[in-house]
């Protein structure tokens, strides 16, 4: 049975690998048949050697490697905090809602709203409330990522079984060992699952408020790069940051497929 599993799931990974690897190449094809047969201008699609040499320079020259450091710190400090607040409120809100499942319906409705609303619109507001500056981004970029894990960490800590309660009730733990214990271990794997999507949201969170409050970061090098016509540039860095997302993306998704194997 191992044998048969494996040689029908090995494959179907390679397969992913050499589709993702071929709609690149595809794409970087088309890209480059365009701009040298001019079926677009170079102030519509740059060639390709160009933009690249952008994206070089960007992670080469020192003022926008300190936009780089910007948005990867804006990133990171966004990310923590969704993450440890996300997953905090999400088991609070899951261990109250065993007892009172309205309550909890009408929250989780209201986070599905909140996560359905843009966030854009509510940016002047957040300008006024707070000025524009580091917290600001931070708390923009991490207004969805933060939705998703409280709503995952939620649903997670609502279907841990009732034999591990039972085994915790008769280990007299408190709510604090509980968390660790049971919750964390029985809620790893999809926690790590809504880490990788709440990455991506806070990434593109940070990004748009830099694009309109902000004068350093890539979203700021980006906006200013279309403002300014430098569509070398403005394709470069907006590679430089799709990159990232993907390093990010691939990152986790590693980390979990090592947890599911590790777990029975």
């Amino acid at each position: 049975m191992s044998r048969y599993t494996h040689s029908t799931t090995a494959p179907s990974r390679t397969y992913t690998v050499v589709f993702q690897i071929v709609v690149v190449l595809a794409l970087v094809g088309l890209w480059y048949l365009l701009t040298t047969t001019k079926a677009v201008t170079a102030d519509q699609l740059p060639p390709v050697g160009s933009t690249l040499s952008s994206a070089k320079d960007i992670l080469t020259q020192s003022n926008t490697l300190h936009d780089l450091a910007v948005s990867i710190y804006e990133l990171i400090s966004a990310f923590i905090i969704a993450t440890v607040v996300g997953i905090g409120l999400g088991f609070l809100l899951g261990e109250y809602g065993r007892h009172r499942a309205g309550v909890k319906r009408v929250v989780e409705a209201g986070l599905g709203t909140a996560l359905a609303t843009p966030k854009f619109i509510f940016l002047p507001v957040l300008v006024l409330l707070i000025g524009a500056g580091y917290w600001e981004k931070v708390i923009y970029g991490l207004s969805d990522g933060i939705i998703i894990m409280i709503l995952s960490a939620s649903a997670a800590a609502y279907t841990v079984g009732e034999n591990e309660r039972i085994l915790a009730k008769s280990y007299k733990m408190s709510k604090i060992q509980f968390f660790w214990k049971v919750f964390v271990p029985s809620a790893l794997l999809p926690v790590i699952e809504a880490l990788r999507i709440s990455m991506v949201l806070v990434i593109s969170g940070v990004m748009l408020a830099e694009m309109y409050i902000s004068n350093a970061g890539m979203g700021f090098l980006i906006f200013q790069a279309g403002t300014q016509d430098e569509v070398p540039w403005l394709i470069g860095a907006i590679l430089v940051v799709a990159a990232l997302a993907i390093v990010l993306n691939s990152a986790f998704q590693i980390v979990e497929k090592s947890i599911g194997r590790w777990r029975p």
